[in-house]
């Protein structure tokens, strides 16, 4: 009986420094390593959007339970072409449709501080700035348009120049930040950021977007 208790503990003790050693298999973590690809879209100009979708999305209200969107300060992008590339040049051409609004953090009772007053340019003239919080839900379907894909949610933060003649941001850059994610984009992060007249002419925006095996899943769910 000794003998072979002796030989169970040898047999365990072996198992444990072989495992010590790297001879075990790897960690499934190990092998779901995050791949990144670019994000490049090259127009986003955002128009109202009276029903305020975002507040509304199954994502956001899940997602979002510290925030409140503000009614009438809620804007969409309609269809719009993007397009991800990864480290070796694949690319992958989706459809993306981002629902944004104002919000504010009622939770916090707090929010961005607005900028100086006055706030002057080299002229002397007056420039109407201020400090932005948003949140926004980016749908996103194959290139066709007719499947979906997944959703990311994220929240927005940046400033705007106000054009006196429409009340509406002549200029704005802003960052997105990825917080969330359904369907194939689950578990993705990233960010977005854009800048320029993203109310009349539009604004290019880039950024990135990581996730174990990203393309190659977002492939299969376009296919």
């Amino acid at each position: 009986m000794t003998s072979g208790r002796c030989a169970a503990g040898a047999a365990l003790l072996t198992a444990a420094l072989a495992s010590a050693c790297g001879d075990a298999t790897p960690p499934s973590a190990v092998q779901d390593e995050p791949q990144c690809a670019r994000v490049v879209v090259e127009r986003i100009a955002l128009r109202a959007d009276p029903a305020c979708s975002a507040a509304s999305h199954p994502l956001a209200r899940s997602h979002l339970p510290d925030l409140t969107l503000t009614p009438g300060l809620c804007y969409t992008t309609g269809s719009v072409r993007a397009e991800l590339v990864d480290s070796t040049g694949r690319s992958l051409a989706v459809r993306i449709t981002a629902y944004s609004g104002i919000n504010g953090n009622p939770v916090a009772g707090a929010s961005l501080a607005p900028f100086p007053a006055p706030l002057l340019d080299a002229s002397g003239a007056t420039r109407a700035l201020l400090s932005v919080t948003a949140a926004s839900v980016i749908e996103v379907r194959d290139e066709s348009g007719a499947r979906e894909i997944g959703a990311l949610l994220t929240r927005d933060a940046g400033w705007a120049e106000l054009d006196p003649a429409t009340a509406l941001p002549s200029f704005v850059t802003e960052r997105l930040v990825v917080t969330g994610g359904s369907g194939a984009l689950a578990g993705v992060v990233g960010e977005v950021l854009a800048s320029g007249d993203e109310f009349v002419a539009g604004a290019p925006a880039t950024g990135s977007l990581c996730g174990a095996e990203l393309l190659d899943r977002l492939r299969g769910e376009a296919a």
